[in-house]
């Protein structure tokens, strides 16, 4: 039951972090692309 409830949560968590983190995944690779260039 706990299990079940601490999935939802980090569910969650995850969906609302999920864009910054692609953001700043995305961000990164700009940056190397620039310095490769």
């Amino acid at each position: 039951m706990i299990l079940i409830v601490i999935t939802i949560i980090n569910t969650a968590i995850l969906r609302d972090l999920a864009p910054v983190v692609m953001q700043r995944i995305n961000e990164e690779l700009m940056k190397s692309t620039v310095d490769v260039l």
